[in-house]
């Protein structure tokens, strides 16, 4: 096969990686770089193939798990509250089940674990989320 149909196939994959970011297609890339060197220097279509399947194994099994370490993982939604510090907009008392924390610019319904009821304007940080209620702690 022709060297530059190696290079369209690599490319492909690595537009499929940009938009499922699963490092799966970025090793069948590299595959097709190495098929693709392999034609330019003229080898027949088996030692093509043999090179596509070496490349993206030893790919599969280094890069990946080394590309998948480095990268960021990134919260979100919900999880993405956790650590983060919010002030008690309404009282939060365990024994009535009320209480609000202002988190950014969302008020959210809270419940404190660590004591029976903290009082508004205290500062606290965001342990847990269930649903939508916050666990936090005064701090």
């Amino acid at each position: 096969m022709n060297w530059q149909i190696w290079i369209i196939i690599a490319i492909a994959m690595l537009i499929i990686e940009v938009f499922t970011t699963t490092f799966f297609f970025i090793s069948l890339a590299a595959g097709a770089l190495g098929a693709a060197l392999a034609s330019l220097f003229g080898s027949s279509l088996e030692i093509q193939l043999l090179l596509a399947a070496v490349f993206t194994l030893v790919s599969f099994v280094w890069a990946r798990p080394l590309l998948q370490h480095f990268s960021k993982r990134h919260l979100t939604n919900t999880d993405a509250l956790i650590g983060q510090l919010g002030r008690v907009s309404e009282r939060i008392d365990a024994s009535t089940g009320t209480g609000r924390v202002q988190v950014g610019g969302d008020n959210w319904k809270a419940v404190c674990s660590e004591s029976a009821m903290l009082e508004a304007r205290v500062q606290v940080k965001i342990t847990r989320v269930d649903s939508t209620i916050l666990h936090v702690k005064s701090i």
